[in-house]
């Protein structure tokens, strides 16, 4: 008789593996949203831009082709977990009202970074993007019966996530879900500073977003829509913005490392 070992989880390790290089890839757009955002604000050259401006930017690099290709799988990766999470509940967030916010949260992530993923691929061929971004699907959406209620939930729903970011650069609860036992001290310290720094910063663009759908939804105007380059735009345009805009820009590099710490360290259950 032969002898059978363990079951072994094949999709299960595929999918952490996707998740790792997605955080990774995650890491690595914050970074440089962060970092053309920085240029911009000190007058060194550089964009304010989002997912889409920073992608576009390393295709104008050597071998950009290539590295869109790498993007877009990393950004897909990250979807597909972000979608297991939510519909396997793979974080044990359960199903009351809470744990099913929460799920759907990941869900819409996941579809958000799936649409970011077609986006780079295109790029990668070199075709011009058939989405038209978040005013593009905002309108869609109120063009269908109840769709100015639900682009404003969804506004609620990013304002609150946005409020959220806070808490939990206040709590570091954050930290629950690396893998501290592997990390030293030193590590845990940066990777600490890096998260309360990075969520913070995505605190301050996030409710901007969201604002910018309440307003779409109640003057059912898909042009007031605001992403991540408009956000920082409006962070710009404010009082003493050269300042703030800096501090943002700061806070997107900081949850590029942080992202990339994830990439190695984040506990990933499948």
């Amino acid at each position: 008789m032969g002898c059978t070992g363990p079951a072994v989880d094949i999709s299960g390790n595929w999918v952490e593996r996707g998740a790792r290089f997605g955080h990774f890839t995650k890491g690595v757009i914050y970074g440089l949203v962060g970092a053309l955002a920085l240029a911009a604000a000190l007058g060194s050259g550089g964009q304010v831009g989002g997912g889409q401006e920073a992608a576009r930017f390393v295709g104008h690099q050597p071998f950009g082709q290539l590295l869109l290709a790498l993007i877009g799988l990393g950004l897909s990766g990250y979807a597909v977990w972000r979608v297991i999470e939510g519909i396997k509940d793979t974080e044990h967030k359960g199903r009351d009202g809470k744990g099913l916010a929460k799920r759907l949260v990941a869900v819409g992530s996941g579809l958000v970074n799936a649409a970011l993923a077609v986006a780079v691929f295109q790029m990668a061929l070199g075709q011009a993007s058939s989405g038209g971004g978040a005013k593009s699907w905002v309108g869609k959406i109120l063009n269908e019966p109840f769709g100015a209620v639900l682009v404003a939930a969804i506004g609620v729903g990013i304002v609150v996530a946005g409020l959220f970011q806070f808490y939990q650069a206040y709590t570091k609860k954050f930290l629950k879900t690396f893998k501290l036992r592997e990390m030293s001290s030193r590590e845990r310290r940066w990777v600490t500073r890096m998260g309360q720094v990075g969520y913070s910063a995505r605190g301050v663009v996030f409710p901007i977003v969201g604002v910018g759908l309440l307003r779409a939804a109640l003057a059912r105007d898909a042009s007031q829509t605001r992403g991540t380059r408009e956000a920082l735009l409006e962070v710009a345009r404010s009082d003493s913005g050269q300042i703030l805009l800096s501090l943002v820009a700061l806070g997107f590099l900081a949850f590029g490392l942080f992202m990339v710490a994830s990439a190695r360290y984040r506990s990933v259950p499948t």
